[in-house]
C-alpha cells in the first residue's frame, strides 16, 4: 500500500544511505550521486545533502 503524498518515509542525512537503499531496491545502474541530488523522487529538506552537518 503506497504512503499518502504528505507523509514522511523517513529521515536520511547524507546521499550514501538513499544510494545504497536504491540499489538495493534494483535501480542500481540508475543510481549515482547526481542522480540522488537531482532526482525529484527525493524530498530534500532544510538544504539538503551539501548543508548539512553532520
Amino acid at each position: 500500500m503506497p504512503l499518502p503524498a504528505q507523509r514522511q518515509a523517513g529521515a536520511i542525512v547524507s546521499v550514501e544511505p538513499i544510494e545504497e537503499f536504491l540499489h538495493f531496491a534494483g535501480l542500481e545502474k540508475e543510481v549515482d550521486d547526481d542522480w540522488v541530488r537531482q532526482s525529484g523522487l527525493i524530498g530534500w529538506r532544510e538544504g539538503g545533502p551539501d548543508v548539512w552537518d553532520h
